[in-house]
């Protein structure tokens, strides 16, 4: 869903060249484009990420505004600010979208977990805070079948439309811990090991430190411990009832962690190639 991968200064406070060259100039030109060849319709591609986590209790919807805690969701927040001045001119629609997977995960946090829950080092058992960080995820099949739900409905549509491209809700992370040690030992998981989010700082630290030296720097950032244990949860009602769209029956990403496994395993240089290529932000379509 746009630019949002790289090192950063620990805090996500640093801004990104690509955040202006996709999210700002890009999205500018594309407006420009579309609306002198007469393009009926634009669909910007934003991201849940671009909307902080929701009081306890509560959720996310279409109608949350964006926040700018972060660069990356600042850049997100301008965009679809541009598609809404734009729309009296030219129809709009942001598509905030979760955690975008494949059956090769190639999303960046997912990847980091499978690698520590289903790889063999001694801290697989570890897990931040209580386990209710989450996020809401959707395969890229479902991407594509929303963006062509917002083609087909196009008629039907406001002059700027904003909807959710999430499952309904989100997934934990103490789920995913037994989702993927399941798969990957094919027996139920063993109690994951809680760390405070002090200590899980200390521990990604030394991870930095260490992958300084070897140039495998973890994914995981210091500022991203800042949000331990607040989930994003979406209710994505609105988008639903609009475009009559929800993701796929057995395409959660809880239904697909096993082919995931699979691939993992059985086919692991494919498998890291993929992801690496995904970590650095080199995007590619594989059939």
């Amino acid at each position: 869903s746009g630019s949002g991968s790289g090192t950063d200064n620990g805090r996500g406070t640093d801004w990104k060249p690509e955040y202006d060259r996709t999210n700002l100039q890009g999205t500018l030109h594309v407006l420009r484009a579309a609306q002198e060849s007469g393009a009926r319709q634009v669909i910007f591609a934003s991201s849940i990420a671009a909307m902080e986590p929701a009081p306890c209790g509560e959720t996310l919807t279409e109608h949350t505004p964006t926040s700018e805690y972060i660069p990356y969701a600042k850049s997100k927040s301008m965009g679809e600010k541009m598609v809404r001045d734009a729309s009296s001119r030219l129809p709009g629609v942001v598509l905030r979208i979760g955690g975008a997977f494949s059956d090769w995960c190639e999303l960046p946090p997912l990847c980091s977990l499978i690698q520590l829950w289903a790889g063999r080092s001694p801290f697989r058992r570890l897990l931040v805070g209580t386990g209710t960080t989450g996020m809401p995820y959707i395969h890229r099949d479902d991407v594509v079948r929303i963006v062509r739900s917002c083609l087909n409905a196009h008629e039907a549509l406001g002059p700027y439309e904003v909807f959710l491209a999430a499952q309904q809700g989100g997934v934990l992370h103490k789920d995913l811990f037994d989702a993927i040690r399941h798969a990957d030992s094919g027996s139920a998981a063993p109690a994951p090991i809680s760390v405070s989010p002090r200590a899980a700082t200390l521990g990604l630290w030394l991870r930095h430190a260490i992958g300084s030296l070897t140039g495998c720097v973890p994914f995981e950032r210091r500022w991203m411990l800042e949000y331990a244990d607040r989930p994003w949860l979406v209710d994505t009602t609105y988008t639903h009832d609009k475009l009559g769209w929800r993701c796929a029956e057995g395409m959660g990403i809880l239904d697909r962690l096993p082919t995931i496994l699979e691939h993992f395993r059985q086919d692991r240089r494919t498998w890291e190639d993929r992801n690496r290529i995904r970590n650095q932000g080199r995007y590619g379509y594989y059939g």
